[in-house]
């Protein structure tokens, strides 16, 4: 938890009284590129702002890596729209100030890791789609990413494919990590994916028409599938915890999947407690947990309890 952290951002940036909000970023928003040129002023404050963010984001608020993805791409030139949509960053987190990753003993001890991807397409003003992944274990996320995806996909599988690729490929460090420190019993095999079509194309090792302009490099998960190193499962969309790393959500889809997720309060009191918080307490106190359920072209990484966290420009 950075409760402390974040009441001193907020205070350095003079949104210690801001009125709260429910979402880091409204629901269907996109953040497109300034045209005018700002002043040197404005874009150090805003380089400020975003370093600030994403320290926290790293840390322990996986809730906020779609938000930030969005953000940092503007460093160079942010317009107005840029700095209050960080502005509304910093409002969602004067009501979340006491939320973190909770990990939960109640889970059992073999339990592996739980590995979720997903996309959305063409949601970039380039029309290039963004690809997220989200890795559990004892309830909580342990690695997560958002990331633009480096080519325009043709469709809504190819990209969904990509974003396959992409977390196949954390998968596997994942894997060698864990059985270096003799703990392979909760490495990562089963990757859950909520799109049909590219959970087909994955398990098809023939290449034909349609499928020869995906870049190479996507197929290396064929490989790995024949092997039997990973394999690819269906996840119902609402169950896909990856979707909060893709887009922004509603306030209801938002609250459901911090709690799925293993978000909840890790000490004290929010001047504006969110939705999510009580949703999550309910479900603590019914017996349910995040880990019962079905299971911009910078990359923005954690690896919690792993591996310290870092951030890979690409």
């Amino acid at each position: 938890m950075q409760q402390q952290y974040i009441r001193q951002i907020l205070e350095r940036f003079d949104m210690e009284s801001s009125k709260a909000v429910l979402t880091p970023i409204a629901a269907g928003s996109r953040l497109t590129a300034n045209e005018s040129h700002a002043s040197n002023a404005d874009v150090k404050q805003y380089q400020a702002m975003v370093g600030s963010l994403m320290y926290a984001m790293l840390c322990t608020r996986p809730d906020l890596a779609y938000a930030i993805q969005q953000l940092w791409q503007f460093n160079a030139n942010p317009s107005n729209a840029h700095f209050q949509a960080a502005k509304r960053v910093f409002r969602y987190l004067q009501g979340t100030q006491a939320t973190g990753l909770v990990y939960s003993s109640k889970h059992n001890a073999d339990i592996t890791i739980q590995a979720y991807c997903d996309a959305d397409y063409a949601a970039d003003g380039n029309r290039k789609s963004i690809s997220g992944c989200l890795f559990t274990l004892a309830g909580s996320p342990i690695s997560y990413q958002a990331k633009k995806q480096t080519t325009v996909a043709q469709s809504t599988v190819e990209s969904e494919y990509a974003a396959m690729a992409h977390a196949a490929k954390e998968m596997i460090w994942l894997q060698y990590l864990l059985r270096d420190l003799g703990m392979s019993k909760y490495a990562p095999t089963t990757l859950f994916c909520d799109n049909q079509g590219a959970i087909s194309l994955a398990n098809n090792p023939t290449h034909h028409a349609k499928t020869k302009h995906v870049d190479v490099q996507l197929h290396f998960i064929r490989d790995h599938i024949e092997k039997g190193t990973i394999k690819v499962e269906y996840c119902l969309t609402e169950d896909m915890l990856a979707d909060i790393m893709t887009k922004g959500l509603a306030r209801e889809r938002h609250a459901k999947l911090m709690g799925m997720m293993g978000m909840g309060v890790c000490g004290g009191t929010t001047t504006t407690p969110s939705s999510f918080e009580d949703d999550y307490q309910t479900r603590q106190k019914d017996g349910q947990h995040s880990m019962e359920s079905t299971s911009g072209s910078v990359e923005l990484r954690s690896r919690h309890a792993v591996q310290p966290s870092d951030m890979d420009a690409r």
